[in-house]
């Protein structure tokens, strides 16, 4: 993969050749973005460019890493659809990672994507970008299995307590008063690694996505979590049954300058 080496053992991701520590890194995240494989619909059609307006859009401040937060695939993912985002992110030069969402399937994943290797049936690693651990958690279909926990609270156990870290993952690890995503799709048997966040005090961010929505929660003092919009259309936080509430397509922007990290939602307006 372009830009990214993947070691094993500890599944560390090495800096990239485009980027060092001691420069700001610029991120962008994208999130459901629900590529179909070869359907030819209008719709399908309308989604692949919704992608490819988030991407350009992207593109104007610089970027050294795009994340997708699961969802590539439409209703589950296929080796077409893993194929066309593949070729689409390596247009652009821009190194990348990935997670599955509760519509993919890890398997195929790895298949199209050699470079991320599953770890006990799931896709988990972890990234550091000077200051900041960043972990990729798999929480396909609705869960974060007890393998990855445990993991992770060995990672945290090694640094030292001042240490900053992100996680990034597809569910919000809560509910987030959003009726209808919370009542039908919310993160099931999330009770240890919700024990993890509440004794953890380096754990600064969580970035999601999964909801169709942006919004930013504080989980607790020490803990903030962002869901970072769809680029397909968003769903309506107050209906207790699905209602698309927006249309606009949207992604996430982090910078990292030194131990600092700041981060916003980007909307594009739907094409006229």
């Amino acid at each position: 993969m372009i830009g990214i080496k993947i070691s094993d053992g500890e599944r560390r991701i090495e800096e990239s050749y485009c980027w060092s520590s001691s420069k700001r890194l610029e991120i962008a995240v994208f999130s459901d973005i629900h590529i179909p494989g070869d359907d030819l619909s209008d719709e399908s059609v309308r989604i692949r460019e919704n992608f490819n307006r988030v991407l350009a859009d992207a593109k104007r401040f610089g970027p050294k890493l795009f994340i997708i937060t699961g969802d590539l695939g439409q209703h589950e993912g296929c080796v077409k659809s893993y194929r066309w985002i593949k070729s689409t992110l390596e247009q652009t030069a821009v190194p990348y990672l990935l997670i599955p969402g509760n519509h993919d399937r890890g398997s195929l994943i790895e298949k199209v994507f050699p470079d991320f290797k599953l770890s006990f049936g799931k896709l988990y690693y972890y990234a550091v970008f000077g200051c900041w651990n960043f972990v990729f958690l798999d929480s396909s279909p609705d869960s974060v299995t007890n393998e990855q926990v445990l993991w992770l609270k060995g990672l945290l156990a090694k640094t030292p307590a001042h240490s900053v870290w992100s996680l990034v993952m597809h569910h919000p690890p809560i509910k987030c008063n959003c009726q209808y995503m919370d009542n039908h799709f919310p993160l099931m048997n999330n009770e240890l690694l919700l024990e993890l966040l509440d004794q953890s005090s380096q754990i600064k961010h969580i970035f999601c996505g999964h909801y169709h929505t942006s919004k930013q929660i504080s989980y607790n003092s020490e803990t903030v979590l962002h869901i970072t919009p769809s680029t397909w259309f968003q769903i309506d936080e107050e209906e207790t049954t699905f209602t698309i509430s927006d249309h606009r397509i949207g992604y996430r922007r982090i910078t990292i300058d030194g131990c600092s990290l700041r981060t916003e939602v980007v909307f594009l307006n739907p094409p006229d």
